[in-house]
């Protein structure tokens, strides 16, 4: 399976974006009061004690600093053999200036500038791409410092300015006061649960848990996300001193290559730099992306022959091309969506022309990006003709799962290939056509389809009357694929289903979709399960139950000493590491099991969950 253009730069946006926490957009005023413009600020002798619950989070107009900060990145693609991409590192190491440019009542507007960057992608430096990062922009802020808009000069591009809200975003802190506290917040690639501890009055821990993807994003649905970050707090500045971050996101590889993305970052405050407040270098006119308007009015005008021409020279370029292949597959995307006889000449141009297995990828994923019905009739041609490979279908289903507003005809070419099941291959082509119908069932959801309804009636009817049980598996992980809460109720009856494939994706779903709804059901089917797969899919589902009862805590501490499987184990034990704030007394259990655990796997993960709160009741 491929990459979409936009999911890449999102994850390289990821790995650079560690470069640039969040913590370094807020000062931090360490008194209980407003600062008088005719009063010093320094803080007294009677204000030098500070108090348990932590400090307020104060803007300062004007104030200057200066830090250093590094990354170290890495992400890997671990699909099918044959279609595997290549892991990507990314290093970098930055200077970052920042000023507070304007104070609200809530909210504050930053300047933020990275200055003699070096990032190093997959071994290779390059100046140009450093240059582009280094261009000035602005940051809205609220209060509490979660970013709520960005401006940009029209220097910066479309994709650079992704990179850049990334930059910010991925590390963002909701500073609070008081021990704990939890918040939703957002990246390009999603949302996620974080839960803040403060470690000391000068120090916090924070650490992301239950990722739900966006809907353009849908390889990222289902992906779980770790993380360990401390931030700190020196009393001589007003700002972050010193910020250690280490992050784990994996991919289910259900609408994707299955992926990890590892991400190690610092922040430190150059407390011996001087920074004199310069706002001139803020100062520029924002500006809104590059449309694509005139872009396509151009490409339109061009008469069919001018149109092929301009098509066949960007494919061969695209196929020559050794780095900046996104440049080209957009230009093919304009073509495509500006004239209707395009996508027919790029599927002639791949029967006829020697193209590189990459390039072919690339050009399925512009006629995703194109999205017009052109270019789905195209992509159905490629499933439905036996002239073309079964590579070729696998990709075309794959991108047509990726489109924002599927046609009846692309629906309709979906469910029929979920029939077609008398070969291996033809079940495969089934197997991914039924998973994408459940990731178009999430576009088609959060658009107000007005045929989503019958849409997930069929997938329901499939999950529980196909023909095989690997069949029935298939609807329900595409049912778990739309995301849906409303569905979960309906789904939970196949928990008792006789097949454990069916059950263990079940399982597996409604922990996607959000288990609150049947989390008793899930709790009743696992004390009873004979199962141990099935198990452990129950337990995980169960890590992402929000407020679990003291009940279900209790029942999991019982099964857990006498689990034999080592995946049920794991999940277990992370469930009740997960919950305990809530549930102290389940931490004698876990480090007894870390004495007696047969499995590295397992005695890894506990001890990882048992000293990450230990920090956090420090």
């Amino acid at each position: 399976m491929k990459l979409r253009v936009k999911h890449l730069i999102a994850v390289v946006g990821v790995a650079l974006s560690l470069a640039l926490v969040s913590g370094v957009v807020w000062q931090f005023y360490l008194g209980h009061r407003t600062i008088d413009e005719n009063e010093n600020s320094r803080v007294t002798d009677n204000e030098s004690v500070v108090p348990e619950d932590g400090v307020q989070l104060q803007w300062r107009l004007g104030a200057s600093q200066h830090y250093k900060l590094q990354t170290d990145s890495s992400m890997t693609l671990n699909a099918d053999q044959a279609m595997t991409t290549p892991s990507l590192t990314v290093k970098i190491e930055a200077d970052l200036a920042f000023q507070t440019l304007e104070v609200g009542e809530h909210f504050a507007v930053a300047g933020l500038q990275l200055s003699s960057v070096d990032m190093n992608i997959n071994g290779e430096s390059k100046q140009q791409v450093n240059e582009a990062l280094s261009v000035p922009f602005r940051v809205r802020f609220s209060t509490s410092g979660l970013p709520e808009s960005f401006d940009f000069s029209e220097l910066v591009t479309s994709e650079n300015r992704l990179i850049l809200e990334n930059l910010v975003r991925m590390f963002q802190v909701d500073w609070q006061l008081g021990e704990t506290w939890v918040t939703r917040e957002s990246t390009a690639l999603g949302s996620y649960s974080a839960t803040y501890h403060r470690k000391q009055p000068l120090q916090i821990s924070k650490t992301k848990h239950n990722f739900s993807g966006l809907p353009d994003q849908p390889m990222f649905i289902g992906a779980m996300i770790t993380s360990n970050e401390t931030i700190a707090i020196d009393r001589e500045f007003d700002w972050v001193s010193k910020i250690n971050s280490s992050e784990t996101v994996i991919t289910s590889g259900q609408n994707g290559p299955a992926m990890k993305i590892r991400n190690e970052a610092s922040l430190t405050l150059l407390a011996d730099v001087k920074t004199a407040p310069n706002e001139n270098r803020w100062s520029f006119d924002a500006s809104v992306p590059p449309s694509n308007n005139a872009v396509e009015s151009n490409l339109a005008s061009l008469t069919p022959a001018e149109a092929r021409r301009r098509l066949l020279a960007e494919v061969d370029s695209l196929n020559n091309a050794a780095e900046g292949r996104i440049v080209f597959i957009h230009r093919i995307r304009d073509l495509l969506k500006a004239n209707e006889l395009q996508p027919d000449v790029l599927l002639e141009t791949m029967q006829t022309d020697d193209l590189s297995d990459r390039t072919r990828a690339d050009v399925y994923l512009a006629l995703e990006l194109a999205d017009t019905i052109d270019s789905q009739t195209a992509l159905t041609s490629v499933m439905m003709d036996p002239a073309w490979s079964n590579r070729d279908a696998l990709r075309a289903i794959v991108a047509l799962g990726g489109v924002d507003e599927p046609s009846d005809t692309s629906l309709d070419t979906l469910w029929m290939l979920t029939q077609n099941n008398q070969t291996d291959n033809d079940a495969r082509l089934a197997s991914t056509a039924t998973f994408a119908l459940g990731t178009l069932g999430k576009t088609m959801r959060l658009a107000e389809h007005p045929a989503y309804a019958d849409h997930t009636s069929r997938l329901l009817d499939g999950a529980m009357g196909a023909a095989t049980d690997l069949e029935r598996a298939n609807y329900v992980h595409a049912i778990g694929n739309t995301q849906d809460e409303a569905l979960a109720e309906s789904m939970s009856v196949l928990l008792q289903d006789q097949s454990s494939m069916v059950r263990r994706a079940t399982a597996q779903s409604l922990g996607a979709i959000g288990p609150d709804q049947v989390a008793n059901k899930l709790l009743s089917q696992l004390v009873k399960e004979a199962n141990g797969s099935v198990r452990g899919a129950i337990a995980e589902a169960m890590q992402n139950w929000t407020t679990p009862t003291p009940d279900a805590v209790l029942t999991v501490r019982n099964l857990l000493p006498t689990e034999v499987d080592e995946n049920a184990r794991l999940h277990m034990a992370m469930f009740l590491g997960e919950n305990l704030s809530t549930f102290p007394e389940s931490e004698q259990l876990l480090r007894q099991l870390l004495r007696v655990e047969q499995s590295k796997n397992v005695r890894q993960k506990v001890a990882e969950t048992l000293a990450k709160n230990s920090l956090h009741t420090q």
